[in-house]
């Protein structure tokens, strides 16, 4: 299949990318009905409808180190963008090449918002993300530019664009310092295990391999009375907040494998341990749940003489793997989405160019066409 082709799933995204393979062009989203209606549309007779608004924010996720943070950066030029990052480790300051962040230049070369936000010693969770990600999307467009939503965070994500209550922010520190001992005695599987028979849809939904959501996940449980999964706000089925258009990148899987073992190879060779060195220089505990994520995690097992250069390395790789696998999973799941398969290396520029005439047909469409038989007579 082509680089940066729109492909499809079992839903009806399959059918938009099948017309589009062959010489249609369309987007359809779920939306709050009936303010935004799109059709499928061919080269010379649009079938697409406006109701009364067209799509007030951009969505682009993906698994991690599929090229994301690339297309956008392409992309957002194009249509007078601005960045809304939805990368929970981003949010940190000082945890930047095994986030991927982007660097000061492309920061630079477009503006992104929800980056370096806070310390890695300070609490950020979704409430958080969404507060502060709703109130760039206002402020991107009170400035008359277009909010680009960008990240491989799902459940930041979909708690941004729908309605509902999320678990209350902040954390008790007497119950989460109790099951990070816990977690320490026993293992991280305990308490997957308990958050498994204590709430099977929240842990089907919760990477159990991360000792940050899984203790989350009991805290809010212990502290609350409540399941993680009663919570609305992170369910797909709830209102839509803001008219949307979504679109995700995707790899054949052994490309992707690829892609991201050369990804973390490049990360050390570009000074990683340096970087980790240095957070537990400034003060910060390996325990902070921050530097639990992919990288971190294991780079401070390997400092700490638990493992070897290699097999830290090695258990990275891992990691991430599984980790782009359950992100696959999730955005699969999600309503609307349009998916582009691209291969490596990624054509960044083409494929936002492809994305940018998807939306700007959303935004702006044609005056539709009646039927078949009109279709014809246009054409």
């Amino acid at each position: 299949m082509a680089a940066g082709r729109p492909v499809g799933n079992h839903s009806v995204a399959l059918r938009v990318a099948a017309l589009w393979a062959s010489g249609w062009r369309g987007l359809l989203r779920q939306r709050p009905t009936p303010r935004f209606q799109v059709s499928y549309t061919r080269e010379n007779c649009p079938l697409m409808t406006l109701t009364a608004h067209a799509p007030e924010v951009l969505v682009l996720v993906g698994p991690t180190a599929v090229g994301k943070s690339g297309v956008a950066l392409e992309l957002a030029p194009l249509l007078n963008a601005e960045i809304v990052s939805a990368d929970s480790v981003q949010v940190y300051r000082y945890l930047d090449l095994g986030s991927a962040k982007p660097s000061s230049t492309e920061r630079r070369r477009v503006r992104h918002h929800l980056i370096d936000v806070v310390d890695p010693d300070e609490p950020y969770d979704v409430v958080r993300f969404r507060t502060e990600a709703r109130a760039a999307i206002e402020d991107i467009r009170a400035r008359g530019k277009l909010p680009l939503i960008v990240g491989g965070t799902g459940f930041y994500v979909r708690a941004l664009l729908r309605e509902g209550e999320l678990p209350p922010q902040g954390a008790d520190p007497a119950v989460r310092h109790r099951l990070e001992a816990e977690a320490s005695e026993y293992g991280l599987a305990r308490l997957a295990a308990r958050l498994a028979e204590l709430d099977p849809a929240g842990a089907g939904r919760t990477d159990l391999r991360n000792p940050r959501r899984v203790i989350r996940a009991l805290e809010i449980y212990e502290t609350t009375g409540r399941l993680q999964s009663s919570y609305r706000g992170l369910d797909k089925a709830a209102p839509l907040r803001y008219n949307s258009a979504s679109f995700a990148l995707s790899m054949p899987r052994e490309a992707l494998t690829q892609v991201i073992d050369e990804r973390v190879g490049r990360m050390i060779t570009a000074g990683f341990e340096e970087e980790v060195q240095s957070l537990l220089g400034r003060g910060y505990s390996p325990r902070l749940p921050s530097l639990q994520a992919l990288g971190y995690r294991q780079w401070l097992q390997h400092l700490s003489g638990g493992l070897t250069r290699e097999e830290a390395t090695a258990l990275w790789k891992r990691e991430t793997r599984r980790y782009a696998r359950r992100q696959m999973t999730w955005f699969r799941r999600e309503q609307g989405v349009l998916w582009f398969e691209v291969l490596p290396p990624v054509p960044e520029r083409e494929t936002a160019r492809r994305i940018a005439a998807a939306w700007k047909e959303a935004a702006h469409p044609a005056i539709p066409c009646q039927g078949e038989t009109e279709c014809r007579k246009a054409r």
